[in-house]
């Protein structure tokens, strides 16, 4: 019975390998041929480079062959391939070259070198041949259509790419988003470059590594306003503060730093605002401006209804591209440097709140909380993380420390549980860490009233007790950052 079987099961896994190489062989591109005969070559020859790098190829394609049989069926969709491989090993060496393993990096050229010379095989449009056959199709459209993206995608003879214009249809997509001049972005995981989330366009390749810890050109100083809890308004405190600081006379930006929950568009009332404008010398995004603040959010740059469904690297690529390729200053002679930039910091202390800490100068930074116990532990996080990467904190904000009735205007501690006499725990708490506690905001109707219909406080009630306390903060935050 156990022999029966045995050879029953031999027979089954004879003929599902079978079926697969057959899949595979009859779905090859013609470039396969002579990898796999460079294979035969590097084998006699022992050369072992060249040997592991086609057997990486051919692991690659019969991996993408059972996913999908016509993802590598074409040389040009071998080119893809290809160049993503090679792609993948200079992201390494940029890596090796930080960590000075020059041992390292003397292996992966040898190896793009290989792929290089089999991509050469397959004869592809250039660049500038792509954009020629583009300009072509956009100058027989009328006048009006020209600069519509979906008009003139419409209007690629797609089924031609492959045949006749020698590319591949994502070469030509980016091809018609250079000549239009627009960005290429999507929340979709699977069209995004991890080098270049935001597609932002390149003059020269981009950095190698991660950046050291720096300032942000045309800002002269950095004040990021964090809270380790979600929904104790921070977003609302960083808008109204910059707001505050601007009736001060300084020149503000704010940049809304939160991935995937952005909230400036809507405090601001920019949510229906057009995507941001590009430097055409640099390809920097040029920032929005409201009530006199300039202003930077994903919320320009996604769909409100769409996730962003990122993992780490891709957050991380595009925080630094909101950091450093936003054109702050100097768009034009006379445009002077942001004497602050508020950050509006994501909640938590994972990865986003360190790469800020440990890439970006930051000057100071204000924690946000409310008297809740539960707050004040994450508000205690937060103060910790910033003493290890030794960002300097100006002091906490109490947000929400009482109630004010809108009839009779009396003022209740409605976080009660989190007082013990006439002080707050969180004021306890910061004079035993020794750090100030900078206002004490109180829960008003008027600033939830003002934040959803996009007028904050600072610009529909300003001399509420809230704008009161908002504009006592904007003081301290001079004082502290020197302004």
């Amino acid at each position: 019975m156990y022999a029966m079987l045995r050879t029953s099961t031999a027979r089954r896994s004879a003929m599902i390998l079978q079926q697969q190489q057959f899949r595979c062989a009859s779905t090859d591109a013609p470039l396969m041929t002579k990898i796999r005969e460079g294979l035969k070559l590097a084998m006699r020859s022992g050369n072992t480079t060249e040997k592991n790098v086609i057997r990486g190829i051919i692991s690659e394609v019969k991996n993408k062959t059972l996913a999908d049989p016509a993802s590598v069926g074409t040389d040009l969709k071998m080119h893809g391939l290809l160049r993503s491989m090679i792609v993948t090993r200079m992201k390494s060496i940029a890596e090796f070259k930080a960590a000075g393993r020059d041992d390292l990096i003397e292996k992966e050229t040898e190896e793009i070198a290989v792929l290089k010379r089999y991509a050469g095989l397959v004869s592809v449009a250039s660049d500038e041949e792509l954009d020629a056959k583009v300009k072509t199709v956009v100058e027989s459209l009328p006048e009006a259509d020209r600069k519509n993206v979906n008009k003139v995608m419409g209007s690629i003879p797609w089924k031609d790419v492959e045949s006749k214009w020698n590319s591949s249809r994502n070469a030509v997509a980016g091809s018609v988003k250079r000549v239009l001049g627009v960005r290429s972005f999507s929340t979709s995981a699977r069209q995004l470059n991890h080098s270049n989330p935001l597609g932002l366009p390149r003059r020269s390749p981009g950095g190698a590594g991660i950046p050291g810890r720096k300032k942000i050109p045309g800002v002269k100083k950095i004040l990021a306003v964090s809270s380790a809890k979600g929904g104790v308004g921070k977003s609302t405190v960083s808008a109204n503060l910059a707001l505050a600081l601007f009736e001060k006379g300084l020149n503000v930006g704010l940049l809304d730093v939160d991935i995937f929950g952005p909230s400036v568009p809507k405090i601001f009332n920019l949510s229906d605002a057009s995507e941001p404008e590009l430097v055409p010398e640099n390809g920097h995004l040029v920032p929005i401006v409201n009530y006199g603040i300039k202003t930077m959010s994903m919320g320009y740059l996604v769909d409100p209804n769409k996730a962003v469904a990122w993992r780490g690297l891709l957050v991380q690529k595009a925080l630094q591209q909101l950091l450093f390729e936003v054109q702050w200053a100097g768009k034009t002679s006379q445009e002077p440097d942001l004497d602050v930039l508020v950050l509006d910091m994501p909640p938590g202390t994972g990865d986003v709140q360190l790469t800020l800490a440990q890439q970006v100068q930051i000057d100071g930074a204000v924690l946000v909380s409310t008297p809740q116990d539960l707050a004040l532990i994450d508000a205690v996080r937060g103060l910790n993380l910033f003493r290890v990467v030794k960002t300097p904190v100006i002091g906490i904000v109490e947000n929400m420390s009482s109630f004010i009735c809108p009839n009779c205007h009396h003022e209740s501690h409605i976080f009660g549980g989190g007082r013990t006499g006439e002080h707050s725990k969180l004021e306890d708490e910061a004079k035993e860490r020794g750090v100030e506690v900078l206002a004490h905001i109180p829960l008003a109707a008027e600033i939830c009233a003002s934040a959803d219909s996009g007028r904050p406080t600072m610009v529909s009630a300003p001399d509420s007790a809230p704008g009161q306390a908002y504009r006592e903060l904007a003081a301290k935050v001079v004082g502290a950052l020197g302004l």
